[in-house]
């Protein structure tokens, strides 16, 4: 496991440093009036770019505020944390408890209610189930749902201010990102889970006495969760893109919610640092789901 985690790691670096300098490059090709005049070969240009952002962390000025990248980049991190870090794992567990319901019951009414819900959120977009949450659950309006759990999804309180604030703050939002993630991993455990329950070894655990949900638990969910979470990894691009949506539906101050303003204005500076950000926490995702996953399937290792 050792081995696997630090080559995990190493490719990690190695993909966020590779985006990083393919950006780079890209942007000095297309807009080389964007920057500064330099006189340095683009290599070196480029050696400088790379030493600065992964060494110093420093990424230039940005035109919001005449702040620097760096800055803004501390500033809404931790709310991009906030969000990610808790709405993947809460999507993914929902949806293997989900999933595991399906398989093992098929055709109840809870089966049906829990695929039916899963077709619903991987088809309804996350801005559309952020306007709604909005609405129903926002006590500024006079929300049918409003409850007292559920306070204004707007008002983000950090979490070394008020933990109690800011889990009430982030509540909604994570219920948001992490529904097509449910969805998508229901899905994948359903499938997984009807040819794990027909494999001689789960038979057996069965013909021993051992209790159903500890047959489900032990020796059915962990090679399940395999192929459910190399698809939750695959899919990591376009879950950073839905909390791009979140964060702006829901007014959080993460720095991926100034994407599509960065992108607008042309602040390249800004735009670069992005890319790190993003990229790394796409890789960060995609490291942890295949260190678990090397623990749950040994095979996998290989």
């Amino acid at each position: 496991m050792a081995a696997v985690i630090l080559r995990r790691l190493l490719a990690a670096l190695l993909a966020v440093v590779m985006v990083s300098a393919l950006t780079f490059l890209v942007l000095h090709w297309l807009r080389p009036d964007a920057f500064p005049p330099d006189d340095r070969p683009l290599a070196v240009e480029l050696g400088r770019f790379l030493f600065d952002a992964f060494v110093r962390f420093e990424f230039g000025g940005s035109f919001v505020g005449n702040r620097t990248v760096a800055e803004l980049i501390g500033e809404g991190l931790p709310a991009d944390l906030s969000l990610l870090l808790v709405a993947v794992p809460l999507g993914v567990v929902a949806g293997m408890a989900g999933g595991a319901v399906c398989a093992t019951r098929p055709g109840t009414l809870a089966s049906r209610v829990l695929e039916g819900l899963a077709a619903f959120f991987l088809i309804a977009p996350v801005f559309w189930l952020g306007l709604m949450a909005t609405l129903l659950f926002s006590p500024q309006i006079d929300a049918p749902l409003e409850l007292f759990f559920f306070p204004a999804p707007q008002s983000y309180v950090p979490l070394t201010s008020d933990p109690l604030a800011w889990l009430h703050a982030m509540s909604v939002p994570w219920l948001v990102m992490g529904a097509p993630i449910a969805a998508l991993s229901l899905r994948m455990t359903r499938s997984a889970l009807v040819e794990v329950l027909r494999e001689p070894y789960v038979q057996t655990a069965h013909a021993k006495g051992l209790k159903p949900g500890t047959v489900l638990r032990r020796h059915a969910l962990p090679p399940a969760a395999a192929p459910v979470l190399s698809l939750v990894s695959v899919y990591m691009s376009l879950i950073i893109g839905n909390a791009v949506l979140v964060e702006l539906v829901f007014s959080l101050p993460g720095v991926l919610s100034r994407t599509a303003r960065a992108a607008a204005i042309g602040d390249f500076a800004l735009l670069q640092g992005l890319v790190v950000v993003s990229s790394a926490l796409i890789v960060l995702c995609t490291t942890t789901a295949d260190v678990v996953q090397a623990r749950l399937d040994p095979r996998t290792r290989r």
